[in-house]
């Protein structure tokens, strides 16, 4: 049996640098509510090529990551959803879950739950300054949460995507994979808001 993917549209050069900003300010917004630190690091940032197995994208975990989550960017009227992946090392996972609402004696469960909400915080800052900056309005699923080696397929068609990194005290923070088709601008970028008195 053959496995076909919507043909690929071609993503432009200032949404790629939009999509990137967004979500590094998104990251970093989370990053300072939740644990009111900041990063002293730029993040890295590489454009990888997607892995795809029988049509759709296989997720590669980073090897030192063994939490992930995932939220697609559902585009019902496109030919091609986009994807906001999170990867978190064993040693962060846990205050970032404890972070986010879970407690200890949830356990494992409590702990994927948690990393799903943090990777939610971030898909709602992400969509706030997309919208600053005039793109259509994004709707995301609900997240999907696993450990150690997903197994799991994903619908998101493009050949490539960006890795974000974060780095905190010389180390791995959290990892982000994300990517989407081309989705177009219905406003005017909002600029500074004037109040009248």
């Amino acid at each position: 049996m053959f496995f076909s993917k919507p043909k690929e549209e071609e993503v432009s050069g200032q949404l790629e640098i939009d999509l990137i900003m967004s979500m590094v300010k998104a990251v970093q917004k989370v990053v300072l509510q939740k644990f009111e630190e900041n990063f002293k690091e730029k993040p890295k940032i590489e454009k990888k090529m997607v892995v795809q197995w029988q049509g759709k994208m296989k997720i590669t975990r980073p090897a030192d990551c063994v939490y992930t989550s995932v939220i697609l960017i559902e585009r019902p009227k496109a030919k091609d959803n986009g994807i906001i992946i999170l990867y978190i090392p064993e040693m962060i996972a846990e205050s970032v879950a404890l972070a986010c609402g879970a407690m200890r004696s949830e356990g494992m469960e409590g702990l994927l739950r948690g990393c799903g909400v943090f990777l939610s915080d971030v898909a709602s800052m992400f969509q706030a300054y997309m919208n600053k900056l005039g793109y259509e309005e994004l709707k995301f699923s609900q997240t999907t949460n696993f450990a150690s080696n997903p197994n799991q397929l994903f619908d998101y068609y493009q050949s490539t995507k960006f890795q974000i990194t974060f780095i905190k005290d010389d180390e791995k923070f959290v990892e982000f994979d994300v990517g989407i088709g081309p989705i177009k601008k219905t406003a005017t970028p909002a600029g500074p808001q004037t109040t009248v008195l």
